[in-house]
């Protein structure tokens, strides 16, 4: 397969476009944004040469799959936990742009982290990637059978579910103010 230089390029600012939606701008890194999208399109443009290069490129890109299925499913279980549960299906947009200090929201939801990393790498655990690295132990052990993604949900959707009263400003104030 051959991509002309302005496909590549094309190509390569996707990563700049989620990072900035999802990544520094979400933290409050102060960083200029032209030198985050070098960056990062550095970045992306060497991932998307080595999918390219490959002498097979399905499998690559069952890798790639692979690893995104680890992390993807516990944000969803942290998501649908927040959304659904905890905030019955309404959001304050305005509240997720204020300064952190004003906002219902706060700065970081600490349950929602820590859920995230547990739910990672309980799919890590019970996946069964092409590769070594994304061959967990539990996966291994059971005849590789490949559980990842329903265990990264579960485990980041329960922990979240725990940990959230006690981490989540809302939770907080709601608290503070009861009578």
């Amino acid at each position: 397969m051959q991509l002309s230089a302005p496909e590549v390029l094309d190509l390569s600012k996707e990563p700049a476009h989620i990072l900035r939606l999802y990544g520094l701008d979400s933290l409050d890194i102060k960083v200029a944004r032209w030198k985050i999208s070098v960056v990062v399109s550095i970045i992306g443009t060497a991932v998307l040469i080595w999918f390219i290069e490959s002498d097979n490129w399905a499998n690559r890109f069952d890798q790639w799959l692979a690893s995104v299925v680890l992390w993807i499913s516990a944000w969803a279980g942290v998501i649908c936990v927040d959304y659904l549960v905890f905030r019955r299906g309404k959001i304050d947009v305005p509240a997720l742009y204020a300064r952190a200090e004003d906002s219902i929201y706060g700065d970081v939801n600490w349950a929602a982290v820590i859920g995230m990393v547990a739910g990672v790498i309980a799919g890590w655990a019970w996946g069964y990637g092409l590769v070594g690295w994304l061959q967990g132990p539990i996966a291994k052990a059971t005849h590789n059978v490949d559980l990842s993604w329903l265990t990264g949900f579960g485990v980041a959707a329960i922990l979240y579910y725990v940990l959230r009263p006690f981490f989540a400003k809302e939770a907080q104030t709601t608290a503070v103010h009861a009578p």
